[in-house]
């Protein structure tokens, strides 16, 4: 049985990049492409294991081109920000995939359509990205703009599900 604070990350990768995503037996926590300090193992915990399969088996059928399966991975608290910036992230799943929105629009689909660098902002403090669909939010002239990371990695996420900048 595990413990609701017990803890994992699962190293996987996502169109050739190294992805870590770090959990709990009840959903994603966060998601990084840079190797984190430290990666704890599910092993010998059944929940924590069971949660890693499920992450393991969406981010694939991400890589073979079921994009809205790493959208239904259960998510924890930590996973969204607070204020603002967890509604903009809120307004961030609602963005299908083949498809952009500019920082403006996301500002507009949060509620708060003067706050397009707060939307940036959230795009930036995303604790999950690929699971929340950050990399779906460009600029208002379609280009790439931000990203957390590497920015190809953004580029190569929007062709691979279609998207036309």
């Amino acid at each position: 049985m595990s413990h609701p604070t017990a803890q994992a990350c699962l190293e996987t990768e996502v169109l050739g990049y190294p992805l870590w995503v770090s959990y709990t037996a009840e959903g994603i926590v966060s998601a990084t492409f840079e190797k984190p300090a430290e990666v704890p193992s599910a092993k010998g915990d059944a929940a924590l294991e069971q949660m890693a399969k499920l992450i393991g088996n969406a981010i694939a059928a991400y890589n073979a081109g079921d994009y809205e399966a790493v959208e239904s991975i259960p998510r924890t608290a930590e996973s969204r920000s607070a204020g603002y910036y967890g509604e903009a992230q809120d307004a961030m799943d609602a963005i299908p995939a083949g498809t952009t929105v500019s920082y403006s629009e996301l500002a507009f689909m949060a509620g708060n359509p003067k706050a397009h660098r707060a939307a940036a902002s959230a795009c930036a403090s995303n604790p999950i990205p690929i699971f929340r669909p950050c990399h779906r939010v460009v600029t208002k002239d379609h280009k790439l703009g931000g990203f957390a990371f590497d920015i190809g990695i953004k580029a190569k996420l929007l062709a691979h599900e279609g998207a036309q900048l």
